[in-house]
């Protein structure tokens, strides 16, 4: 009797074990803002700025950084991301890269720097820039606003764009928020997509030994005495 006590909650066990690594396996992926969706698949290339629209995995050839025009930083006062102005296609739209990437981005923006003022008469290097696409915050927006309001004249004098007739015709609505998958970091929705097909498999393994009567009492075994 005792036994069978033990085996019934054996088995009440591995079944809560199974549902509880499914939740924490779906409950993961949600955090992630069901990154692996994107990372099933290649992101996008864009190279119309105009073409590219919010929470959207993408990829874009970033061959000049006009300007870096803002800093995002943590509650330490640490520097979190950047904000970089960069054309794709004929606007101009704002990437938002990681304070590790700094030092690609500031070279870049040096580069350009250079090449428009005559310096030098090529760009040395470009970046792939990956990331999810989303509405810029207020304050980043307003900054690649006014950025372009002082910049549109000596840049449509240049030939760097044409007439200026409406500013919205050169600024992106959409930014690329470099480095990260769904709504996270690439390596954290790597590491928590990785995490939660783990559990998945777990629960699914559990699930058939439970159905396959694994967990079970052993049947009586047969009679062998001979009549």
């Amino acid at each position: 009797m005792e036994k069978k006590k033990a085996v019934k909650m054996f088995r009440t066990a591995s079944a809560l074990l199974a549902v509880s690594a499914l939740i924490a396996a779906v409950i993961l992926l949600a955090c992630t803002g069901f990154a692996f969706t994107d990372l099933l698949r290649s992101p996008a290339a864009v190279t119309q700025g105009a073409d590219m629209t919010p929470e959207a995995y993408v990829t874009a050839d970033v061959s000049f950084v006009m300007d870096i025009c803002a800093v995002e930083r943590d509650g330490n006062g640490e520097a979190k991301a950047y904000f970089a102005i960069v054309p794709v296609g004929d606007q101009f739209v704002l990437v938002r890269f990681p304070a590790d990437d700094y030092d690609h981005f500031a070279s870049l923006e040096a580069a350009t720097r250079s090449f428009l003022r005559g310096v030098s008469s090529d760009m040395g290097f470009h970046l792939a820039v990956t990331g999810m696409t989303r509405q810029p915050p207020n304050e980043a927006a307003a900054l690649l606003a006014q950025w372009f309001e002082d910049n549109a004249s000596w840049m449509s004098q240049s030939g760097v764009i044409g007439a200026v007739e409406d500013y919205e015709t050169y600024l992106g609505a959409v930014m690329i928020d470099s480095g990260t998958v769904g709504s996270v970091s690439y390596p954290s929705a790597v590491a928590m997509t990785l995490i939660a097909a783990l559990l998945i498999v777990f629960a699914v393994v559990e699930i058939v030994f439970f159905c396959a009567g694994r967990y079970d009492l052993p049947g009586k075994g047969k009679d062998k005495r001979h009549v």
